[in-house]
């Protein structure tokens, strides 16, 4: 029943507070990063757009001679799919990308959780759930996914993460 003072949870809660910060720049930089991949497909999309099909199928013809048999070299080629993120980089980072909290029974972990949930969240769309029921949650959504398609499973958890992060910005475990 009495409250007292733990250093633990002062630490917990100041790594937590570090988190609302943390993914407001990231998802600025992703935004930014977004953008500017847009931009770079457009521009690649236009160049590939300016070399017609003669051109095309004159650059992959056999050129034959007594030293070699190759095909040409086109000087613009053919744009295939969005590649621009080459020139990027990958998408930025999150830092930090998340906050273990841990103890023993009892040293107010749950209570320190809610309390991040209810009043450092505003504005972002958070998940409160315990570990153990997220991960049965996970576990049946994989094999939904897996008898809804009898192709070979690509990313699927990527797309299971991106199931997650449609409902919601932050998980808490």
């Amino acid at each position: 029943g009495k409250l007292q003072e733990n250093q633990d949870q002062a630490a917990a809660v100041k790594a937590l507070a570090r988190l609302p910060d943390a993914l407001h720049a990231a998802r600025g930089a992703k935004s930014r990063w977004d953008a500017e991949q847009a931009r770079l497909t457009a521009v690649a999309k236009e160049k590939a757009g300016r070399v017609s099909q003669e051109q095309r199928e004159n650059a992959a013809v056999w050129t034959s001679s007594w030293m070699s048999r190759a095909p040409s070299t086109p000087s613009s080629p053919r744009i295939v799919g969005p590649v621009c993120w080459l020139q990027l980089g990958p998408p930025p980072a999150l830092f930090p990308a998340g906050c273990y909290v841990y103890g023993t029974v009892g040293t107010g972990k749950s209570t320190v959780m809610d309390l991040f949930c209810l009043t450092a969240l505003k504005g972002w769309r958070a998940q409160r759930q315990h570990f153990h029921e997220f991960s049965l949650w996970m576990h049946q959504e994989l094999h939904s996914m897996r008898r809804a398609n009898s192709e070979p499973q690509r990313h699927i958890l990527e797309r299971l993460a991106d199931k997650v992060s449609k409902s919601c910005d932050v998980l808490c475990l």
